[in-house]
């Protein structure tokens, strides 16, 4: 037995010999008795008994082809040679089949090898396998191919059968599309709805058309958007029907089986989340044959599964109300997960009522002019560290808009997203568009409401293992600000130029023995940042270092960039704060022996002084910090003098 399934890319084969059979030298003659008449009982015997066994597992009967029975009679010459699934010149069995021009998506090959021409011994021998009876039991298949050769210089097992079973385009054969088919596509859909607690759909008789003319336009184009490039819901506006929410489902088959296409359906996530979709309340399906198909799949489906609009038959631009409603939804489920609430801003709003409406025209975060959404924001005069834009349409009720959101994990991840701080909601009402209702939903972060957020999170942890909070410094922020730009060239500790990520680091006002850098990419949430610079052992002990006094930090989102977001962090010991305080040569805030060696230094070459600490450390006002300045400093922290 031989099984082969194409279902997209992907084949999936299982091979099983029914017995062994005697090694056949190539030379030897090989008659077929598929090309003679007095062959054809035999094969019709064989297919008899095929379609009896199905009939008794309520099975449809496979048909007998012409073409698969040459292909047949080729592969049993073939064995009579070399027993295998395999051809004599390596390649793979069900090549003979499209050598017939017959194009499968399903294919299995059962083998025997008898001693007498009697089909009913190959027969028996596959209902003796478990493999090859479950080819001839399975409801996939459509069509029979059989041949039996006759080896005469064998004189144990001469005759070798074989038979192809097979799903697909044959040759001169078209499956007249059943009347009932929407009937039987309803009855399995609302099956399915029962199983997943949802109420029946009904069929609606003016979307069947709609559905139809998708049928047709799916052999012109497989795709969701309409040849003419407008959305697949048009075929329904068009008729006259409001939408509150629809979705379609589409797939190619070989056969026009409706319980098919509805199996391919529950097989897809997508699909099947559409079928058992408790919203929905009415369903049309359409069925067409592409006589022209050259593909194996030439019957086309698109089912559709909706709920009208009764509420308006001219709805427009949505009440505040409606957006009021989303807001306190959406703060609401926030609340429930112990997040803070998303504040708003009238500039803000503006823009995604602007963004609403322009999606209209382009269904994409790309603005009708190809452009970012983000320009909008830009042009409104927006400041921002970071964004994000959520879309949605067809539906009128806050509520429901919610709820499709809910339902999108990405969706869901960014209405609890800590990493954005406002939101602006936008709706656009238009009855004679597609889609009718469209939201938009945009997020930002205010400028340091990221950064500050990292910052506290970062000190929470230090704050849990008793440590000092880390001071934000602002020499290390800037730093930090040219790094994370250079992150997008090389995201690597080297900069764009080769040098060391440090040397950023060499201006710096202050003396630092320590410094070390941080960076992340691909994500905007603080906390999440932290969480995976946390599962890094070397990461988790850097940012706990309790010799670690000062940070900087910066954000960049750039929907450009390869990782779109990026976090830059520097960390340094010392102290940054600007003390004026003499006899504080190291910036210290306090006068203590750190300042006499870190002057001492200075003075013996081995070290430097900023313009702070060259003041501080000139004690003795002669313009020039020297030996005096730091035996006057000495004498200060013994206590042999109070003052300079």
């Amino acid at each position: 037995m031989k099984f082969r399934k194409f279902a997209a890319a992907l084949t999936a084969i299982s091979v099983c010999l029914v017995s062994a059979v005697p090694v056949i030298l190539p030379e030897k003659t090989v008659v077929s008795l598929t090309v003679s008449a007095e062959d054809s009982d035999a094969v019709q015997i064989l297919a008899d008994s095929i379609n009896a066994l199905r009939a008794e597992n309520n099975l449809s009967p496979v048909l007998l082809n012409a073409d698969a029975c040459e292909a047949s009679a080729v592969r049993a010459a073939e064995l009579a040679q070399k027993a295998s699934h395999q051809r004599p010149d390596g390649s793979d069995s069900f090549t003979a089949l499209e050598e017939k021009n017959i194009y499968y998506t399903m294919a299995a090959e059962n083998i025997a090898v008898t001693s007498g021409n009697d089909p009913q011994e190959a027969f028996s021998q596959w209902l003796e396998s478990d493999s090859n009876l479950h080819n001839m039991l399975s409801e996939d298949f459509a069509y029979l191919g059989a041949a039996c050769a006759y080896d005469a210089e064998d004189l144990q097992t001469p005759y070798h059968w074989q038979i192809f079973l097979f799903t697909g385009k044959v040759p001169g054969i078209t499956q007249e599309i059943p009347s009932d088919f929407a009937q039987t596509a309803l009855k399995e859909i609302n099956a399915l709805r029962a199983e997943n607690g949802a109420d029946p759909v009904s069929l609606h008789d003016t979307a069947a058309a709609a559905a139809q003319i998708r049928a047709q336009e799916l052999a012109q184009s497989f795709s969701h958007e309409r040849p003419d490039g407008s959305m697949p819901t048009t075929a329904l506006t068009e008729l006259g029907i409001s939408l509150s929410s629809v979705a379609e489902n589409i797939v190619l088959t070989s056969v026009p089986d409706a319980a098919l296409a509805v199996d391919y359906w529950k097989n897809s996530t997508g699909h099947f989340k559409n079928m058992i979709n408790p919203e929905f309340q009415s369903m049309a399906i359409g069925c067409y044959y592409d006589e022209n198909a050259t593909s194996e799949t030439p019957y086309s489906w698109c089912l559709f599964l909706f709920t009208e609009d009764d509420s308006m038959s001219s709805p427009d631009i949505a009440t505040e109300q409606e957006k009021n409603a989303l807001l306190e939804q959406i703060n609401a489920f926030r609340k429930e997960n112990n997040l803070p609430e998303f504040q708003t801003l009238p500039e803000l709003s503006a823009v995604s009522d602007l963004r609403a409406k322009e999606i209209v025209q382009e269904f994409s975060n790309l603005r009708p002019d190809g452009k970012s959404y983000t320009t909008a924001l830009e042009e409104a005069g927006i400041l921002f560290s970071d964004s994000n834009e959520l879309l949605a349409a067809g539906r009128s009720e806050a509520e429901k808009v919610l709820a499709q959101w809910l339902n999108q994990d990405g969706a869901k991840k960014l209405l609890l997203s800590k990493a954005y701080s406002h939101i602006g909601i936008g709706c656009y009402a238009d009855a004679a568009t597609p889609y009718q209702y469209y939201w938009a939903l945009d997020f930002i972060s205010s400028p340091g409401s990221n950064l500050q957020t990292m910052l506290d999170s970062i000190n929470s942890q230090r704050e849990e293992n008793q440590l000092p909070a880390l001071l934000l410094n602002e020499e290390l922020t800037a730093a930090a600000d040219i790094r994370v730009n250079e992150l997008k060239a090389s995201f690597s500790h080297t900069r764009p130029d080769g040098s060391d990520c440090l040397t950023v680091l060499d201006t710096l006002s202050y003396p630092a023995e320590n410094k070390l850098e941080i960076f992340s990419s691909g994500n905007p949430d603080p906390a999440e940042t932290l969480n995976a610079w946390f599962a890094s052992k070397t990461h988790k002990e850097a940012i706990l270092n309790p010799d670690f006094t000062n940070i900087g930090i910066s954000f960049l989102s750039d929907p450009d960039a390869e990782y779109r977001y990026y976090w830059e962090i520097f960390l340094t010991d010392g102290n940054s704060q600007n003390s004026s305080l003499p006899g504080d040569a190291d910036l210290s805030g306090k006068i203590d022996i750190l300042d006499v060696i870190t002057l001492n230094k200075a003075i013996l070459g081995k070290g430097s002084l900023n313009a702070q600490q060259l003041t501080n450390a000139d004690v003795n006002r002669n313009q020039k910090p020297d030996a005096a300045d730091s035996l006057l400093i000495m004498k200060y922290i013994v206590g042999l003098i109070t003052e300079f």
